[in-house]
């Protein structure tokens, strides 16, 4: 099967406040969250800086598959790792924020499209 099947990570539609103080998650025209890509253990979504308005990645990792598997350890590794580095050509790790995932959906979303986007 494909990475996004086999990632124990599903894409979140709500994320917790403390989240949503920092960082705008992009959507696409159907109002899902924007997939960068799919690991083993995390799904990447395209997000952007509330303080700046500049585009990041935000990867998102559920901790109970991982605490089920026993691999707790290589997300610590990972983020320590992704913390000392410091380069302009490589993926920085700006913020770790450990939340629950809200189990409630949004009431609404917005459709694909609108009257303006007529060519």
């Amino acid at each position: 099967g494909d990475l996004a099947s086999r990632c124990l990570t599903k894409v979140p539609e709500v994320f917790p406040r403390e989240f949503e103080e920092e960082l705008d998650v992009v959507r696409d025209c159907r109002g899902a969250p924007d997939v960068v890509g799919y690991g083993a253990y995390g799904v990447v979504l395209k997000g952007c800086r509330k303080r700046d308005a500049s585009m990041c990645a935000i990867k998102v990792v559920e901790l109970q598959p991982l605490i089920d598997r026993d691999m707790m350890k290589q997300l610590e590794n990972e983020v320590t790792i992704q913390q000392s580095l410091d380069h302009h050509n490589v993926v920085r790790l700006h913020r770790v924020i450990k939340a629950s995932i809200p189990d409630r959906l949004p009431s609404h979303q917005p459709p694909c499209g609108g009257m303006g986007d007529a060519a």
